[in-house]
């Protein structure tokens, strides 16, 4: 839990370019801001570097270098390496590695962590008569923009299946298969999630698509979550909680009075909300036109929708179908609650993270998916993080919404049918004890007609339950063995027929006349 802000007094913020020049020292005379982004959506993070170029003393950068942006705060962890500068130069300490300055050095705090790491996309210059002179602004990509990466590919896997009707998770080929000879030739590294990895299908294709085409069409047919960042191409489910690497993912918490600087959050949007999803294939052996259906729904506000999404265009068969109406509901679910928090800079915020909000209000406290986080480090103003969140999951009886889901209702209806039936059941009983208690004090012994003994029941030939349990109570008070057929009677019901009623010895003289000879 996030307690107080103390340290973070003065932001700090260092650029690398080449992957080990420090330029941090020559820029920050110059330096007016740093914007970096980091979207689920787009395929790559940004940075946006905002110098003052009066005189135009500063070189432009060349295209397509590295770029590394490190921000965090002075005093709060360990002073990171610096390059050029003492005795942590290159020139006195050869060990000391592009990869050693981004892994972090803890010590009681984030100190300064790589926000962004990536390589110069553009630069572009500027001027305003007023609008403080010339400027400079250095533009950078998560993903190298003149690589390979939008290059079209034609690949194949798979030879298709004979039976369209096949469900989701027949297929032969997985993800895998077709994602390592995309992404491989483009020069690109890939990781799946699990749920990523767990994808079959019969058939696989990239037509006329490039990596990063492909990448963004099978997140949107699958739920997925598709990015490009520093060279590693990366596949995640949307909802699975994990990352790339199947590691969970951590939280940052935004709190009142604390680091919380502003929100303003839905806590519920109708216009994304499905009650299920539907994607249209030809079955060729069956000659006709079917569907592969699934249900959203939803707990809160978020289950009472009633319409059915469903894809633009038909899909090749059954497994492809739901795998596309579970992208739906993924995509669904994912908008649930939107809005943004911003907060004190947090270095730790990414895309693909979540955020626990507390000290709103109740009905928007809760945690959130952070689906964009930008970083500001403003000169004269300071360091921000703004989140944008979406996929609320609010805080369990922290707010009871007027309205129930479909599933809500079942279960509450079933709650109350149950509660009936109960209640008739227990005064059933009740009924029943009364009327076996009033039988078993009645002298008329259990028969069709009094003195019948052998056979038949007081109400008729076929006795119920409670008549059964009724004679067995009156030959128990007794003491007196039951004739074959009520024991018959009683064996059904699963008790223990009543033991034989002792035979008393006949009395002797004495007994009967005190001892009188």
């Amino acid at each position: 839990m996030v307690e107080h802000q103390g340290p973070r007094r003065h932001a700090a913020c260092k650029i690398i370019v080449h992957g080990m020049q420090d330029v941090t020292e020559r820029l920050n005379p110059y330096l007016i801001s740093v914007q970096v982004i980091d979207s689920v959506e787009g395929g790559h993070s940004q940075a946006h570097i905002e110098v003052d170029d009066r005189n135009c003393e500063l070189a432009i950068p060349p295209d397509g270098v590295p770029l590394t942006v490190m921000l965090g705060w002075s005093g709060e962890g360990p002073r990171v390496i610096d390059f050029g500068r003492g005795a942590n130069s290159m020139q006195d300490d050869p060990a000391i590695t592009a990869e050693l300055i981004q892994k972090e050095m803890r010590w009681g705090g984030p100190g300064l962590e790589v926000v962004f790491a990536g390589w110069v996309s553009e630069v572009e210059s500027g001027f305003g008569r007023k609008g403080g002179g010339r400027r400079l602004w250095i533009s950078g990509t998560g993903g190298n923009t003149k690589g390979k990466a939008k290059e079209q590919q034609n690949v194949t896997v798979g030879e298709g299946k004979k039976d369209d009707s096949q469900q989701a998770g027949e297929g032969k080929h997985k993800l895998e298969e077709i994602a390592g000879k995309v992404f491989g030739n483009a020069g690109l590294q890939f990781k799946l999630s699990p749920g990523m990895k767990a994808l079959k299908r019969d058939f696989w294709q990239a037509a006329n698509e490039s990596a990063q085409n492909f990448g963004e069409r099978i997140a949107r047919e699958t739920g997925g979550i598709f990015s490009i960042n520093n060279g590693i191409a990366t596949l995640v489910g949307k909802g699975e909680g994990v990352n790339a690497d199947g590691d969970v993912m951590f939280g940052i918490e935004a709190v009142w009075g604390v680091n919380l600087i502003g929100w303003r959050i839905k806590p519920f949007s109708g216009r994304p909300q499905y009650g299920g999803g539907a994607a249209r294939f030809f079955d060729f052996n069956a000659a006709n036109w079917e569907k592969a259906e699934g249900k959203i729904g939803g707990t809160g506000p978020f289950g009472d929708a009633k319409s059915i999404a469903q894809t633009v265009g038909a899909v090749i068969g059954k497994i492809e179908g739901g795998q596309n109406v579970g992208g739906m509901k993924g995509d669904s679910e994912s908008k649930r609650g939107q809005g943004w928090v911003l907060l004190n800079g947090e270095p730790r915020a990414h895309a693909h993270c979540n955020l626990t909000l507390t000290g709103a209000r109740p009905g928007v406290n809760g945690t959130y998916y952070v689906s964009e986080a930008e970083h500001n480090y403003t000169r004269g103003v300071g360091y921000t993080t703004r989140c944008n969140v979406q996929h609320f999951q609010p805080v369990q009886g922290d707010y009871n919404w007027h309205r129930k889901t479909p599933e809500e209702e079942a279960a509450n209806k079933k709650a109350e049918e149950d509660a009936k039936a109960a209640k008739a059941k227990a005064d059933q009983g009740s009924e029943d004890e009364k009327y076996i208690a009033s039988r078993a004090e009645n002298d008329m012994i259990p028969g069709r007609a009094p003195g019948d003994k052998y056979w038949g029941y007081w109400n008729n030939n076929d006795p119920s339950e409670r008549d059964i349990r009724a004679a067995k109570a009156w030959y128990e008070k007794r003491k007196i063995d039951p004739p074959q057929q009520w024991k018959d009677q009683f064996a059904k019901l699963g008790d223990a027929a009543p033991p034989p009623a002792a035979a008393e010895p006949p009395a002797s003289f004495e007994d009967r006349w005190g001892g009188l000879q």
